[in-house]
């Protein structure tokens, strides 16, 4: 084989790997959320903010020996003083989850699973029907997710045959038969108001984890220095793509 045709498949190779590998068994997505209850009562441009500042990071739970298991995790990386006090999962007709279980939370926070109400106030204004849901112990503002120090991870055992990818793909659809997380969101300068994942406000802000989209930025670099590199190993002005 020619030497150059030699070094262009190589180089195919290796960019079609980083690409193959950018995401990996544990890779994650994090999520942001949308106001949909109490919003027109917040300060202006608070629930914008708010919706950015609070996350959900879904990802496989890769302990040796765990099978068939994800984690979301709950960060509130507070610029807009505020407190989740209360989170609910409703799968829809997916059937994904399993179970649902406290895994870890930082110190100042204290939840257990079953909140009170057992949906989050202003549901019917997203068809929301909470079929898992945790609540932050007494005082709830100060038990709740309220500093960018802190967060709470839960254990979802999924049903059999899901995935992963199954989640995130629900997740990502936006309608009401999916998966979506909703929040309950307190001391919000006196007030309180309902954020959701997915329907009932803008469509989720899903984006891969920095580790995976760096892989992927790689590997496309590496098809593109492939395509724009000629026979004699000069740059070319231009590229056919």
């Amino acid at each position: 084989m020619n030497p150059a045709n030699c070094s262009k498949t190589a180089a195919m190779l290796v960019s079609s790997a980083l690409l193959w590998f950018a995401l990996p068994a544990g890779a994650s997505t994090i999520y942001n959320f949308a106001c949909f209850e109490n919003c027109a009562n917040l300060a202006a441009g608070a629930p914008a903010l708010l919706g950015a500042q609070m996350s959900m990071e879904v990802a496989d739970y890769t302990v040796t020996g765990a099978t068939n298991d994800v984690t979301f995790t709950f960060r509130n990386n507070v610029g807009v003083a505020s407190s989740i006090t209360d989170i609910y999962w409703d799968t829809g007709t997916t059937a994904l989850l399993a179970s649902i279980n406290i895994l870890s939370q930082s110190s100042g926070v204290s939840f257990a699973m079953g909140a009170d109400p057992s949906n989050v106030p202003g549901a019917t204004n997203i068809s929301f029907t909470a079929d898992q849901s945790a609540d932050s112990a007494p005082p709830p503002i100060a038990s709740g997710i309220d500093s960018s120090t802190e967060s709470l991870t839960f254990l979802a055992t999924l049903s059999a045959g899901k995935t992963l990818a199954d989640v995130v793909a629900s997740m990502n659809s936006a309608t009401a038969s999916d998966l979506r997380v909703a929040l309950h969101v307190q001391a919000i300068a006196g007030q309180s108001a309902g954020f959701v994942n997915g329907s009932g406000g803008p469509p989720p802000n899903g984006t891969p984890e920095p580790g995976s989209m760096a892989l992927v930025l790689a590997g496309l670099g590496g098809l593109a220095w492939v395509v724009r590199r000629p026979k004699g190993g000069t740059a070319s002005a231009s590229a056919r793509f």
